[in-house]
């Protein structure tokens, strides 16, 4: 009786979190970059680095799910090296109806060799020359950008790049319809994607349901 009680309280919880997430999601994924080619377009970028992503992360490389799209580097978020690096990072976020409209995207990278970003799968910015905002927004030479308007939905905006030394701390902000601050996607920042849980509450919800398996197996072991 009691461990049903646990288990209810768990997934209770897990149920709970689910429900009140306010974070956009945020993905982070690095690979070995080795020879790069020279990227003539974004769809250049975009397919070498999904074609290094579609296999498992080697030594020094990692997948993840940060918080935030603010301080992301390969050493910090994966404990691994500082060069030879393939970036693929993501922010997944919803935009209500009451905030369709024009959104401006801006991402502070490290890409040496290039990079693009992508909104909904479309190219939206593209460079093939050294990337480095180094904390500031200041030279749009230095950053990958973007205007456009978007409909009530989920979204995703993805950026592409390849660095080969040494791997400086990037981020990515918002400017809403309307607004006059940018905003750092991440915790909190209120664009939460519907109908998907964040990692971690995610996470819990699995555990209890393996939990409560575990405990009808034993009850009927």
């Amino acid at each position: 009786m009691k461990s049903r009680k646990l288990l209810a309280t768990v997934l209770t919880l897990s149920l709970g979190m689910v429900s009140v997430a306010h974070a956009s999601l945020i993905s982070f994924a690095t690979r070995a970059s080795g020879s790069v080619p020279a990227f003539l377009s974004a769809g250049d970028v975009k397919a070498y680095v999904e074609g290094l992503t579609a296999a498992p992360a080697s030594a020094g490389y990692c997948d993840a799910a940060p918080a935030a799209w603010n301080g992301l580097s390969n050493q910090t978020n994966c404990g691994g090296v500082a060069n030879n690096i393939a970036f693929d990072i993501s922010a997944t976020f919803s935009v209500s109806a009451a905030q369709a409209g024009t959104w401006s995207f801006r991402i502070g990278p490290d890409f040496g060799l290039g990079g693009a970003l992508f909104i909904d799968g479309a190219a939206v910015d593209f460079r093939a020359t050294d990337m480095w905002w180094s904390g500031s927004y200041g030279d749009p030479t230095q950053i990958l950008a973007a205007t456009l308007n978007l409909a009530a939905g989920n979204h995703v905006i993805r950026a592409y790049g390849a660095e080969a030394c040494c791997d400086g701390a990037q981020q990515g902000q918002y400017l809403a319809p309307g607004s006059t601050d940018w905003i750092t996607f991440g915790a909190d920042d209120g664009i939460t994607p519907r109908g998907l849980p964040e990692p971690a509450s995610a996470a819990l919800l699995l555990l209890a349901l393996g939990a409560m398996g575990a405990a009808r197996k034993r009850a009927h072991g």
